[in-house]
């Protein structure tokens, strides 16, 4: 196994990642989903079998008949992942001085494919309550995925981006700080020689990520539970497409949070 190290400096805005702290480990031997991926719980898209869910013990599941708008009806492949590192902690600035430790939220990811569709993205995140949400994509076009309520069925509806309204591109800003230098691209690619032939299947590059956040993030969701969530679903979604296209797995590290504005 070999370990690679790279330091980027450098925050989360409002909308948009910009990379922490991230150590890059190539994993040996770990395959791209539970050892019970081909034999999975099968589970209808109403209220009993979703609400199963939560106390099943197995950790494969295949959703059946989920209404995707624009569609019709699919069925959801996924199992139960770790999104957030072993040892990660949260930590939030509430400016009185000393930083307070806070705790990851007890939440369950799942994460995996439209069944049928091979190189598909489906990551859901599964509430202490049971209630399931998440993102989802083709390939093509991209679905947020809900319920009304614990007693409704998942359905998912589609995300549109209007090039009209879009942001310009994000810069993240850090290069201006009095102090502090970025590395470039060509030092970080010099430190992490992954080398000229793709991994074998079922085995990944995994990185770690430690993320600083502003006070305006932290305002929109209004708790650092809910502040905390939102990171660990938005990772594993994204780690569904670095594992599709890279072969790499992301974890959320250390993450602090600012919950005042003198960040």
């Amino acid at each position: 196994m070999g370990v690679f190290e790279v330091t980027i400096i450098s925050r989360l805005n409002l909308k948009r990642i910009c990379l922490g702290l991230f150590v890059l480990t190539l994993l040996t031997g770990v395959v791209s989903a539970q050892d019970n991926w081909n034999n999975p719980t099968e589970v209808f898209n109403n209220a009993l079998g979703l609400n199963s869910m939560s106390v099943e013990a197995g950790s494969v599941w295949l959703i059946r008949d989920v209404e995707v708008e624009g569609v019709g009806l699919a069925s959801l492949k996924v199992g139960q992942v770790e999104v957030f590192a072993p040892d990660a902690t949260v930590t939030v600035d509430n400016g009185t001085g000393t930083p307070v430790p806070d705790v990851i939220p007890e939440t369950r990811y799942l994460r995996g494919e439209i069944d049928g569709k091979p190189g598909s993205v489906v990551a859901l995140m599964q509430s202490p309550d049971g209630d399931l949400s998440g993102l989802m994509t083709d390939g093509n076009a991209t679905w947020s995925i809900g319920r009304s309520s614990l007693e409704a069925p998942l359905q998912a509806t589609p995300i549109e981006n209007d090039a009209a309204t879009m942001e310009k591109p994000f810069q993240c800003g850090n290069a201006e700080h009095a102090g502090l230098s970025l590395p470039d691209k060509k030092s970080i690619l010099s430190a992490v020689e992954l080398g000229a032939e793709p991994l074998p299947s079922g085995q990944y590059y995994q990185v770690t990520i430690a993320i600083e956040t502003d006070y305006a993030f932290y305002a929109l969701h209004g708790s650092a539970a809910a502040a905390t969530s939102y990171i660990g679903n938005l990772f594993n979604y994204v780690t569904g497409i670095y594992e599709v296209v890279l072969q790499t797995h992301l974890l959320v590290g250390n993450t602090f949070l600012w919950s005042t504005s003198s960040d």
